[in-house]
């Protein structure tokens, strides 16, 4: 990147949006707050409408996503008409995120019927992603439903959403343990879980003990690895007991180099 740049916005720990998204958006969209472990500060992020916590499960869930920035910057976009400059308005893009690489993108979701059907959007894009690379050198993007919801890649992200937030630190490493004891030899999920055999939590009440036979801590166990960038799952096809494992190729390297040491 070019020292032209400026310094990039919106990833410093004391970050505050510069928009506040409003409790009630009256005959536009619904707001949602979205847990996350990756935000610049603070727990969860408030968003603008479901589609906007849609983008939020794929950036919480894909490991190469580092931290999230909710309205990171306001971009000042110069606005033209046939002519040439008309003026000058401001934008604020909902999310920013910094890639594990230091690579920092904004972004906005905007639902495909009003990109394809409201006048001056590709206009305003243009205008924004323009700004955002003269002053920073950060590349805009735009998502709508069409990206975020292709199957069954979707279906499998909203899998390892729901098992991200479990804390079971023991099935976690147990889980490594099998992984590093098959050495980076191709595995499945079926086979870890076997391997593993992980007996189910015990829900305990006065006087009764419930076995809570439909949890399952390897699977769990195996999403959360997935999401923190140690193994590697096709996200193409449905999650199964025949989907494959595969090693990240950073903790490929730490279990050869354990295996040398032995």
């Amino acid at each position: 990147m070019s020292s032209a740049f400026k310094a990039i916005p919106g990833f410093a720990p004391n970050h505050a949006p510069t928009y506040d998204v409003p409790r009630r958006k009256k005959h536009q969209t619904i707001p949602h707050s979205v847990p996350t472990r990756k935000a610049v500060n603070g727990d969860y992020i408030r968003v603008s409408q479901p589609l906007s916590a849609d983008l939020m499960m794929r950036l919480e869930t894909d490991p190469r996503v580092l931290r999230i920035s909710p309205f990171p910057v306001k971009v000042e976009c110069v606005v033209r008409d046939r002519y040439g400059v008309v003026g000058r308005k401001y934008h604020h893009p909902e999310i920013g995120i910094m890639m594990v690489d230091g690579a920092v993108v904004y972004m906005d979701v905007l639902p495909r019927n009003i990109e394809r059907e409201r006048p001056g959007i590709a206009r305003k894009t243009e205008a924004v992603r323009q700004a955002c690379w003269e002053n920073w050198g950060v590349p805009y993007a735009i998502h709508t439903e069409l990206g975020l919801h292709i199957n069954p890649q979707w279906g499998n992200i909203q899998t390892l959403w729901r098992h991200i937030w479990a804390d079971d630190l023991k099935a976690l490493m147990a889980v490594r343990r099998v992984i590093d004891e098959l050495g980076g030899a191709r595995s499945t999920i079926g086979e870890v879980r076997r391997r593993a055999d992980l007996p189910s939590p015990v829900w305990r009440t006065d006087g009764h003990d419930i076995r809570l036979d439909d949890v399952d801590r390897s699977f769990s166990a195996l999403m959360q690895l997935h999401v923190r960038g140690r193994i590697r799952l096709d996200l193409s096809r449905p999650f199964s007991d025949n989907t494959v494992v595969g090693l990240r190729p950073a903790f490929s390297n730490i279990i050869s180099q354990l295996k040398g040491a032995a």
